[in-house]
């Protein structure tokens, strides 16, 4: 294998102007540009994996010639990395990451001295920093492939497959039953080398190449409720692979990548509303292929990657001049005795009005169960929390809805928090009840009867039978909550 000189960029200098007005300091904003970070704190590399969770990025695998599986935490505000505990799997290089909610994700890929392909697939705890491997990716081994996640699933598909060639099979993980099942295939020719990204509701796949590589420019987008694929407008740059992809608020950004011989460094804006593509300005480094993206609030981040000749390790920042409504950095949910904890982190707010909690069982329906009133307008980070008292037993999925003030929305990430089954079995009768509500258990327990709102109706005691009066509560829908176990079931009344 060819020996790759590492080339070590030099850290550009930033210049802060500050200009004095009215006897208050105003900072100079600049919009569509890049500045270079603090380089990336291992090895020049390319092939790599990167992904970001709430306000951190994450940056692993890859090669110079040796297969890795170091694994590195980046902070934005303080513009520093640290090393995290290895990858679990086996050392690789072209394998996929994505992130959902507060864990993060790698899979595939390939040991290109052995030339041994992977489908295994792990799980990274970003609060305990710890890898758990789940279930084997549904397709066949692979490298190269892409993948995305939207909501509480996640996206992974095409690639060179071991022992088949290029593929366009496309398989949905479901992390909550850690399971894999097999969507629509890509309706674009068979292809690796791709990017892909997500936007709201959406994914994307676009670019990479054939065997004989003959690069491709055109853009799919995959709705996961129609489980279909439609063409959108070809990259209004050069047809290439082994570019990079991230998305930013409601806007997809592809740059960089290489057509086999020449490597490229310009950066594209996709609008998925106008289905346009936009050129900003080019990348800041130097034209490179195999490098990694992704994004933190309104920022872009790329860097490592390579060429012919050298591999990098220089990052930078990427400013499109957009400002979000709303900039969640965080968003997580947290089992406590009887109920689950959600906090989040907001680093800009504009215009915001509250956030509404969202609760539910399967991750598609889902229900108001509080509000949490918005600061409005802030350019400093802000933490929320709101604890829900009646979690489900089993899956319990949230999210937040951000309303401003025009009447307009944004949503977060899902989380997802499962409340184990302690096997008490409460029976509860009649249904719907009128005004006894009897109540059978095979243990000795402290039960509420709690309504919509979540106010405590009434609390007793049973043990292995018992009843509460309803006869003077309005006829509607309540929640009869085991104060052990936090076990939640729907009782209705009716007359």
């Amino acid at each position: 294998m060819t020996n790759l000189k590492v080339q070590l960029t030099a850290k550009a200098t930033v210049l802060c102007v500050l200009l004095f007005i009215a006897g208050s300091f105003s900072s100079i904003a600049q919009t569509d540009t890049w500045v270079q970070k603090s380089d990336f704190g291992g090895t020049a590399r390319q092939g790599a994996v990167g992904f970001s969770i709430g306000n951190k990025g994450y940056l692993g695998t890859g090669n110079d010639g040796n297969l890795m599986k170091e694994f590195w935490e980046y902070d934005f505000a303080a513009n520093a990395w640290s090393q995290r505990a290895d990858f679990g799997g086996t050392a690789r290089t072209h394998a996929v990451g994505f992130s959902i909610g507060s864990k993060g994700y790698i899979g595939t890929g390939v040991d290109i001295v052995a030339v041994i392909y992977f489908k295994d697939f792990w799980e990274y705890d970003q609060a305990l920093n710890t890898w758990t491997q789940k279930a084997d990716f549904g397709g066949t081994a692979r490298k190269n492939a892409v993948g995305f996640s939207i909501g509480s699933k996640g996206y992974l598909g095409t690639g060179y497959a071991d022992g088949t060639g290029l593929t366009k099979d496309f398989w949905e993980y479901d992390p909550a039953a850690d399971t894999w099942v097999q969507k629509a295939d890509l309706d674009g020719a068979a292809r690796y080398r791709a990017v892909g990204f997500s936007i709201g509701s959406k994914g994307y796949i676009g670019t990479g190449s054939d065997l004989a590589n003959n690069c491709m420019k055109d853009l799919r987008e995959f709705d996961p409720v129609a489980d279909a694929w439609t063409q959108k407008a070809d990259l209004g740059g050069a047809a290439r692979e082994k570019a990079v992809g991230f998305s930013i608020g409601s806007k997809g950004y592809l740059g960089t990548g290489s057509n086999g011989n020449a490597n490229y460094k310009d950066l594209w804006e996709y609008d998925p509303a106008a289905g346009t593509w936009v050129q900003k300005v080019d990348f800041g480094g130097v034209g490179r292929r195999y490098a990694i993206g992704f994004s933190i609030g309104n920022k872009g981040y790329l860097g490592t990657g390579g060429d012919k000749d050298n591999l990098y390790q220089d990052f930078w920042e990427y400013d499109p001049g957009i400002i979000l409504p709303i900039s969640f950095t965080s968003f997580t949910a947290t089992k406590q005795a009887t109920s689950v904890l959600l906090n989040w982190h907001i680093a800009t707010e504009t215009n915001n009005a509250y956030f509404s909690v969202e609760h539910s069982n399967n991750s598609n329906d889902f229900s108001t169960i509080g509000q949490v009133k918005s600061k409005g307008n802030s350019t400093v980070w802000q933490q929320y929390n709101f604890t829900d008292a009646l979690p489900f037993t089993g899956n319990n999925y949230y999210r937040l809805k951000a309303i401003d003030k025009d009447g307009s929305f944004h949503y977060s990430d899902i989380v997802l928090v499962n409340i184990a089954n302690d096997k008490t079995i409460t029976i509860v009768y009649p249904v719907p009840a009128k005004d006894i509500l009897h109540i059978q258990t095979n243990g000795n327990a402290s039960f509420s009867l709690v309504n919509q709102v979540g106010k405590i109706l009434v609390t007793k005691n049973i043990n292995g039978s018992g009843s509460i009066n309803v006869s003077g509560f309005a006829v509607g829908l309540y929640y009869l909550k085991n104060n052990i176990s936090g076990a939640v079931q729907k009782v209705v009344i009716a007359r």
